[in-house]
């Protein structure tokens, strides 16, 4: 199982991205007696605003993104296409509306370029694998919302004909330079039940992260106090897309929970895949003793404290990793649960500050979060995402395990030839 995610970042991160897709494109593998590549093997791609846009696109058009993605989106000049598109008489007379926003001109702009009026349903319906996780962030909770089934179940709503354009336009609907994405919130007028999980949150075996993890869903059964929810960028909450994998786990169980209930079972290699496009932190404020401006205090939040609260992510997603890989273990050696017994975890990061050469890495990180590059700097990004999963050290040991894995299947089924 190969699960991919993509950070925020603006056309920067989703240039990386579709870096990274095109490298999983180029790497061949055999598994189960079949030639494949990785990229056929993804199961599930999410994305953060700027990486939203790349994983939403390759989740519905699969390998056509690398047809058409660049001169669509990538070399183009998107942000003159919003400022036109703000600028159109009838948009002009919208956008005086309460009820229609800057992020609703932005959810207009990706379905006229990108998604052309798909819902998640036709989604489903067209290629229902890879599953794609979308995360924005809810505004009142300052806490991630996921544009999933599950997530969307809480609010009596149905994804199913949610519009793909809206989705991504709230996980890339930064504060104040664009107006959040409303939700609806039915909450009580479905039958849902509420999830063992939700109903334990007084005992002492459910750990303070889950508490607040469930706390958090709880709020969205109180329609009479949240009739609505807004919706905006999804990397003010978690800009690598990953903390919320730590929450659903935790508040399943374990892992191997987390994966029973959805039916998963069988799994040889476990695959977590981050992609992350953070650039580098900003001093700029630090070399004069006057107050900085508020352009500079933005740039400080911006390139500081999320810079920061991402790398506690990571490292947390990290620490993590190590006790699920010690509960494969375990499950393994018992004989039961959805892992084989010679089931491996992988974490591969990836990320521009690992790129090797560190001349080269310092121009990619200085690269603007925008969705206007220039076409070098996209050619830049795209041959970066090559350049770091190739030096992974992780990603080398996953491809040197696939290949011992097939060598040791066909040995078996020579022996079972002989027989």
């Amino acid at each position: 199982m190969l699960i991919v995610s993509f950070s925020g970042g603006g056309t920067r991160a989703a240039a990386l991205s579709y870096g990274i897709l095109d490298k999983l494109k180029d790497t061949k593998i055999k598994w189960d007696g079949q030639n494949t590549t990785l990229l056929n093997e993804v199961d599930v791609v999410s994305g953060v605003s700027g990486g939203s846009i790349t994983a939403a696109y390759f989740a519905a058009f699969g390998e056509e993104i690398f047809e058409d993605f660049k001169p669509k989106f990538l070399n183009r000049d998107f942000e003159s296409d919003l400022i036109y598109g703000a600028l159109d008489p009838a948009t002009s007379f919208h956008l005086t509306s309460p009820w229609y926003g800057r992020g609703d001109l932005l959810a207009d702009q990706f379905d006229r370029l990108l998604f052309h009026g798909l819902n998640y349903g036709q989604l489903l319906s067209r290629r229902p694998r890879p599953a794609l996780i979308i995360t924005a962030t809810d505004l009142s909770l300052g806490t991630s919302f996921e544009f999933t089934g599950h997530q969307f179940h809480q609010i009596c709503s149905n994804i199913d004909t949610f519009p793909l354009a809206r989705a991504v336009a709230a996980s890339n609907s930064v504060p104040i330079l664009f107006t959040p994405i409303t939700l609806k919130n039915y909450s009580g007028s479905c039958s849902a039940e509420t999830s063992p999980a939700t109903q334990d949150t007084g005992t002492a075996y459910t750990e303070r992260r889950e508490r607040r993890y469930i706390e958090e869903q709880n709020t969205y059964h109180n329609v009479q106090e949240r009739p609505y929810i807004h919706l905006v960028d999804g990397g003010l909450a978690d800009n690598l897309g990953i903390k919320r994998i730590i929450d659903s786990i935790a508040s399943s169980g374990g892992l191997s929970r987390s994966f029973r209930s959805r039916g998963v079972g069988g799994i040889h290699k476990l695959v977590f895949l981050n992609v992350d496009a953070g650039r580098r932190n900003s001093f700029a404020a630090d070399r004069v003793d006057s107050i900085p401006s508020s352009m500079e205090v933005a740039r400080g939040i911006q390139f500081g404290l999320l810079s920061r609260y991402a790398a506690e992510t990571n490292d947390a997603f990290a620490e993590e990793v190590e006790k699920w890989r010690r509960e494969i273990h375990f499950a393994a050696v018992e004989g039961h649960g959805p892992f084989a017994p010679d089931a491996e975890l992988y974490y591969i990061e990836v990320g521009l500050r690992n790129y090797p050469n560190q001349a080269i890495r310092g121009e990619l990180l200085a690269i603007p979060t925008a969705y206007t590059l220039d076409e070098k700097q996209v050619e830049e990004l795209i041959d970066a995402g090559h350049q770091i999963l190739d030096a992974s050290t992780e990603f080398r040991r996953l491809l040197t395990d696939l290949a011992d894995y097939a060598h040791s299947g066909e040995d078996e089924d020579c022996l079972e030839n002989a027989r």
